[in-house]
């Protein structure tokens, strides 16, 4: 074997002391966006966001970077917690996309950072000549459990697999053993020469001798021989050409295993999606990621709507409501979302819309009905606080009383039109009926002339600070919650 050989997965990257430029050092991040930041169980702060290497286009190259403090953000230890070596650099049809990363911690201490995985060229943006996520999934029930098929010829990658269609996608991956999985013929069952790691990494089945290929620099071959990956165009192996959400899991924050969540996407889905940010982990210990699905092309583009990914076992299985989101008048999208939980077990979901008449905050509650074994939402809220719900936003309850009332942090840039601009954190008051109260506005740093507050995230720091991490420049900075609401009785 090579063990230097680049392959998919994860990677290590360097250490850095920049406490409120957690990325600025690293080498090739050109780009950081999408912040998502949890305070893990230890007090350590972690962050994870895109990094894309050579443009703002939104496809192609790009990966999902992390960044862990044990000392309270003077040293940030760094690691790629998904991360496909095919391309050099963004912006190009040659490679697959990990984007929209979303973090949380269980009950046992497992971090868990999902991300969006499409293979070589396929994309919901409209960057030119991407393709579209076919609809539908690569998964197929073969003697009852569900298999991610693959087919050896590119062109027929671009058709859903089907259980009566087994000359198209031949092969199946088989059950894990140790560190590896076979590749299996969906005829009869019987091994291939092939077997695929847990990142689907492909390798002879006889010594594990990796499959190689070249990489790709500004859309041209460099010479530079990386692993094939059943996500890669060139590969003797694919998977079906759509979206698949993409789950890493680790221990210590730095090392990471992976899996597909192939219980969550429906067969009529183009893309069935977390939220972005952070997730959370509820009073019954069920991690939820919010999330939301698209039926058409494009987040925005109409057909997307909000829903949850849950699990009730610590992240082995997961799980979907059987509805989602509707829709209010005047909107017909609503897709990256965050959400908190309430006193009363109330989980109330912050979403982006695309009903821009508003420019209010938007939020949708849902409670467990134990009955029907599910969680149910009911109507979207229009609040009176003015923000610009085009654009992703962050939402945390504080541990403390504040004013003597549970508090529900939510930053947004606060200009009403469709710049990004004025990053502001709200603080609302949890009245009777889980009434919200805007009691507090704090006006979010600005590290550039312009005015210009784009994704951001929070998380309530083990000293009680708030830590909030925030597009553009991807600055993290710490805040006392006097601060931000000041005068307030605390506690």
């Amino acid at each position: 074997m090579q063990p230097s050989l680049p392959k998919s997965g994860h990677k290590v990257g360097p250490d850095t002391y920049i406490a409120d430029r957690p990325f600025a050092e690293v080498p090739d991040a050109v780009i950081i966006r999408i912040p998502g930041a949890i305070t893990l169980q230890n007090g350590s702060i972690f962050l994870t966001a895109d990094m894309r290497y050579s443009a703002w286009t939104e496809a192609g190259g790009i990966d999902i970077v992390a960044a862990l403090s044990e000392d309270g953000g003077q040293t940030w230890h760094h690691s790629w917690p998904i991360y496909f070596p095919d391309s050099t650099d963004s912006g190009y049809t040659c490679a697959c996309t990990a984007i929209d990363s979303m973090c949380v911690q269980g009950p046992d201490g497992t971090v868990f950072v999902a991300a969006n995985v499409s293979p070589t060229g396929i994309s919901c943006v409209t960057d030119p000549g991407f393709i579209d996520p076919g609809v539908g999934r690569g998964y197929v029930a073969i003697d009852g459990v569900q298999r991610l098929v693959l087919t050896a010829r590119w062109e027929d990658a671009f058709t859903a697999p089907s259980a009566d269609d087994g000359t198209r996608y031949c092969y199946y991956v088989g059950d894990y053993q140790g560190d590896f999985a076979p590749v299996l013929c969906r005829a009869d069952g019987t091994a291939t020469s092939w077997v695929v790691d847990d990142a689907l990494n492909l390798y002879t089945a006889d010594d594990h001798t990796p499959l190689t290929q070249e990489q790709y620099t500004a859309g041209k071959k460099n010479g530079t021989l990386v692993q094939q990956n059943v996500f890669f165009r060139d590969a003797v192996l694919h998977v079906y050409n759509t979206q698949y959400l993409w789950l890493a899991s680790s221990r210590d924050g730095k090392n990471w295993r992976h899996r597909i969540l192939e219980s969550i996407k429906r067969e009529n889905e183009r893309e069935a999606r977390h939220g972005t940010g952070h997730g959370i982990v509820t009073a019954d210990g069920t991690v939820l990621l919010p999330g939301y699905v698209c039926y058409k092309r494009g987040d925005d583009a109409g057909g997307a709507t909000v829903t949850f990914l849950y699990s009730k076992d610590n992240g082995e299985t997961w799980q979907r409501p059987e509805q989602e989101v509707a829709f209010i008048p005047g909107t017909t999208c609503f897709n990256e979302c965050e959400t908190v939980e309430l006193a009363d077990g109330t989980l109330r979901t912050f979403l982006r819309s695309d009903g821009a008449a508003y420019h209010r905050i938007l939020y949708a509650d849902a409670r467990w009905d134990a009955a029907a074994n599910t969680y149910v939402f009911a109507q979207p809220v229009v609040t009176e606080v003015t923000a610009n719900n085009s654009c992703k936003m962050s939402a945390i309850t504080y541990s403390r009383p504040i004013d003597g009332c549970q508090a529900v942090l939510v930053s947004y840039p606060a200009a009403p039109t469709t710049q990004r601009n004025d990053g502001r954190i709200f603080t609302f008051l949890i009245r009777e009926d889980n009434r919200m109260e805007l009691a507090y506005t704090y006006d979010c740093p600005k590290f550039w002339p312009s005015p210009s507050f784009g994704y951001s995230n929070m998380t309530e720091l083990s000293d009680g600070k708030i830590g909030l991490f925030y597009e553009p420049t991807a600055h993290f900075i710490q805040i006392p919650i006097e601060e931000i609401c000041p005068g307030a009785q605390i506690g």
